[in-house]
């Protein structure tokens, strides 16, 4: 993906991932060493106290920061969470 931007180039990957979707996430920004993913807040998405369950959260941020991280790649390279 040489020659795209990061938005593009993380959008591109994004919408690979089928958990972002079966969550209704969103990337909203992306730019270097920075990705901002929205979560609509859905009752099919909350914990017995109403809040966002620690599974969406953990799993926005985990996916974030990988993005987040793929903004400074080489093109030619992708980052996994470990």
């Amino acid at each position: 993906m040489s020659g795209v931007g990061p938005l593009e180039r993380v959008r591109g990957s994004f919408e690979k991932q089928g958990l972002m979707a079966l969550l209704g996430a969103e990337v909203v920004e992306a730019r270097s060493g920075l990705c901002v993913i929205e979560v609509p807040l859905r009752d099919e998405l909350t914990q017995q106290e109403r809040y966002f369950h620690g599974a969406v959260t953990g799993a926005i941020a985990a996916t974030a920061g990988g993005y987040a991280a793929l903004t400074r790649a080489p093109p030619d390279r992708e980052v996994l969470t470990v």
